[in-house]
């Protein structure tokens, strides 16, 4: 069984719940806060050891790797080894981003401005926990150039989850409530995503998992 990595724990978390005064609105605040502490120096360290942990949860225990040596008297590499051939090891994801931090989204409903998403973050909606983006009513634009509800572009190593099937969902305003171009190691799973189409340019795109369902 491969290893879900949006999973699995991060050093850093920024919890919308904890920005609700902010003026700029919550998830757009916590957002902020998470693209600078991705951007520090601490952000980056935390980005590699993130990575590191990922690569100690893909191999064996030393024990499990002992138990296999003495039984097939082989050295402990080895029998990692056989272990991969025999499918007992945990395969590596084909994408595996390295997160600094995550930005989480409890249960509820939640109203937002359309999001730019930065490098090395999880974006998490929890179980329960919906997510409506809207323009301002002063910001009409013509067919074609309305741009899109959450925006993947320039980007790498990007989680944007969910537990289950929680629903994103746009103003028919936009274009697409999901736009992805030029990224690079970036994983969405979990989300159902409504109200405008979702523009992928696969041309631009490398190392992208996504396992998603849109009702357009």
């Amino acid at each position: 069984m491969a290893l879900d990595t949006s999973k699995v724990p991060v050093a850093k978390s920024f919890v919308v719940t904890d920005y609700e005064s902010a003026p700029q609105g919550a998830l757009t605040a916590a957002l902020a806060a998470a693209t600078q502490y991705a951007r520090s120096v601490e952000g980056m360290i935390t980005a590699a050891l993130y990575a590191k942990h990922i690569t100690e949860c893909l191999t064996m225990t030393p024990e499990k790797a002992q138990a296999l040596a003495e039984q097939r008297a082989h050295s402990a590499q080895a029998a990692y080894t056989a272990a991969q051939e025999d499918g007992t090891a945990i395969p590596k994801p084909q994408v595996c981003p390295q997160i600094a931090c995550e930005v989480i989204i409890p249960e509820g409903h939640y109203h937002c401005p359309p999001l730019t998403l930065p490098s090395n973050i999880r974006l998490k909606l929890l179980a329960g926990a919906d997510l409506h983006i809207s323009k301002a009513a002063n910001e009409a634009t013509p067919p074609g150039s309305r741009g899109a509800a959450i925006t993947l572009t320039r980007i790498h190593d990007v989680e944007l989850c969910g537990e289950g099937r929680n629903e994103i969902s746009c103003d028919p305003e936009f274009d697409a409530v999901l736009e992805v171009s030029a990224v690079r190691q970036v994983l969405m799973r979990g989300l159902h995503l409504t109200g405008a189409p979702v523009k992928l340019d696969k041309g631009t795109c490398h190392q992208v998992s996504i396992n998603i369902t849109s009702a357009l």
